[in-house]
């Protein structure tokens, strides 16, 4: 990856996270310009969004997107206890 590829992969990532989308289980790839983001995200809302957050259309070129929509399950159950 060279340096502009670097810049643009870590611009796109930084939009994302200060848009609120969990990047945690995301993939964000740049070569030659061009950029790639899978993996997954919580929830639909995400899902939506995450084509603006990261910039597309707003002077990042196209993307590739391809995501899916996996809920994060609560780390407790109400009771108190774990899974």
């Amino acid at each position: 990856m060279d340096k502009d590829d670097e810049r643009i992969r870590d611009d796109i990532d930084a939009r994302l996270k200060a848009a609120g989308i969990d990047t945690r289980s995301l993939v964000v790839e740049v070569r030659a310009g061009a950029a790639r983001i899978s993996g997954s995200v919580p929830t639909d809302e995400e899902k939506a969004r995450l084509p603006r957050a990261a910039g597309v259309g707003a002077g990042m070129p196209e993307a590739a997107i391809d995501l899916t929509v996996v809920p994060v399950l609560p780390r407790h159950t109400p009771s108190g206890g774990g899974l």
